[in-house]
């Protein structure tokens, strides 16, 4: 991922106790997509990287996502089936799964960086490396 990182945030109702809760991800400037065997894939555009696995994020955006959106954690998804950073309801504490957020027609990042009408917050200057993510773009 290449900088600069951003926190985008938005609120929703929560799918469980229907109350409001803010939801987050990241957003970077720039992002290039590896694979094995593969060319580098280079978006070069604005997306939002979400499903991060434990050990991607570095302790400076640690810290900013537990100052600034301390409901953004790493939790583990049935879905999925691992722990990976996501949304928890801040009042019943339950999961906000990411394909609502960013795939469906009324999630808060669907239509990417250049829909997003929410609030948008600097975490690092730098981008970074991450093994085990999903986007959206």
């Amino acid at each position: 991922m290449f900088g600069p990182i951003e926190l985008v945030s938005a609120d929703i109702s929560c799918w469980k106790c229907g109350k409001q809760t803010p939801v987050h991800a990241l957003q970077v400037a720039d992002l290039e997509e590896f694979e094995p065997d593969e060319e580098p894939d280079r978006l070069e555009a604005a997306t939002f990287v979400y499903e991060l696995s434990l050990s991607s994020l570095p302790a400076a955006v640690k810290a900013g996502l537990a100052s600034k959106a301390p409901n953004y954690k790493p939790l583990f998804s049935k879905t999925v089936g691992e722990v990976s950073w996501a949304n928890a309801c801040v009042h019943c504490g339950l999961l906000q799964g990411a394909f609502f957020l960013h795939h469906k027609p009324d999630g808060p990042f669907f239509g990417g960086p250049e829909e997003f009408s929410g609030v948008r917050t600097l975490l690092s200057a730098a981008g970074f490396d991450v093994d085990g993510a999903s986007y959206s773009r």
